[in-house]
């Protein structure tokens, strides 16, 4: 694992000429509890700035992608709400908070252009059953299990069947649910120091 003393990390907003890097970042790689989108989706998302990335860099060396998430309306998701989603930090660079500061980021701007709170919008997170990675970061945001266990036809959504299924055919995942009461409150303890 890397050295947090050798490395600077930064968060960011995708831009335009990330889409191919992020795309090859994000479904080149091994995991796969990660909802596959085409380079077409990953666009229109960046263009959207939606999309926050993580960049880790050392010493003389030029930024990389270490991670990336993004929240996405109801009006492009198949299941009608806003959703966390594409959320992936690579294995050499979990255990620095990475994680946490993407969805802090992408919250926020979820907050400020969606208006969630106002609207009374919750945000969900889906996470497939057998991925332990991301629950513990999520359960600290505030986010809280909603539904266990949920069976969702491989071809139901686009994207899917890559993923590991059960004996029934189906991918299961659980739900997880960030009340709009919620957003102040992770913001609040993300961005109060401690004394």
């Amino acid at each position: 694992m890397a050295e947090a003393s050798d490395r600077k990390f930064r968060i960011r907003v995708a831009k335009a000429s990330d889409a191919r890097l992020l795309h090859t970042f994000l479904f080149a790689r091994p995991d796969n509890h990660i909802r596959e989108l085409t380079i077409e989706d990953v666009s229109g998302m960046i263009r959207r700035r939606i999309v926050h990335i993580a960049e880790a860099s050392a010493a003389s060396q030029g930024w990389d992608i270490a991670g990336a998430c993004y929240i996405d309306g109801p009006e492009t998701r198949e299941l009608g709400q806003y959703e966390l989603g594409g959320a992936y930090v690579s294995p050499e660079y979990r255990g620095f908070g990475i994680f946490r500061a993407l969805a802090t980021s992408a919250i926020v701007n979820h907050l400020v252009k969606d208006h969630p709170i106002a609207n009374g919008e919750p945000l969900i997170a889906h996470v497939h059953d057998k991925n332990a990675w991301p629950r513990h970061t999520l359960e600290g945001l505030g986010f809280i299990l909603h539904a266990k266990d949920v069976a969702y036809a491989a071809d139901a959504i686009p994207g899917l069947g890559h993923m590991p299924r059960h004996e029934d055919g189906c991918i299961h995942a659980d739900t997880y649910l960030f009340p709009p009461e919620q957003f102040l409150v992770a913001i609040q303890d993300d961005v109060t120091p401690e004394t």
